[in-house]
């Protein structure tokens, strides 16, 4: 009996590790994922740019993918490897977790729990010192704008 007990306790502190660790992902992707997983889960973009220098990057600049619904950057580290640095959610056909554009603020806190809000901006920052945020902008009590940042500078 002893046993059983310990082992349930250990499977539900496994559940709850993996819970608090869990990247939250739009479409399978998420932040830090490399160009080849982006294209592997998405295929191939509807447009691809170059943005201006970016300052933080040592003036190299991203790479800006546009699919349905979504905007992924992408950013080189110094061996010019691309990176998802931010994700910005343009369409209600995607979701987060189950949240997507129109739901409403009480449903984000249901889900990823409470948070200041900042200029009608919900930041979530699951990883302390990553820089990495999920910023939910909420207009009339109603989410107008999902984005997923890495800040890198």
């Amino acid at each position: 009996m002893i046993k059983r007990i310990s082992l349930l306790a250990l499977f539900s502190l496994c559940a709850v590790v993996q819970a608090q660790n869990q990247h939250h992902l739009v479409n399978g992707i998420t932040l830090n994922d490399s160009l080849a997983k982006v294209k592997q889960q998405l295929g191939q973009p509807s447009s691809e740019t170059r943005t201006d220098p970016n300052e933080c990057n040592e003036g190299a600049p991203d790479l800006q993918l546009r699919y349905p619904g979504m905007v992924v950057t992408l950013s080189p580290d110094a061996k010019q490897q691309y990176s998802v640095s931010s994700i910005d959610i343009t369409s209600a056909a995607l979701n987060v977790s189950g949240i997507r554009l129109g739901d409403s603020a009480s449903q984000v806190k249901r889900v990823f729990g409470s948070s200041d809000m900042r200029n009608n901006v919900m930041i979530y920052d699951f990883e302390p010192q990553s820089g990495q945020t999920y910023e939910f902008t909420v207009r009339g009590g109603k989410v107008s704008h999902i984005k997923f940042n890495s800040y890198m500078c």
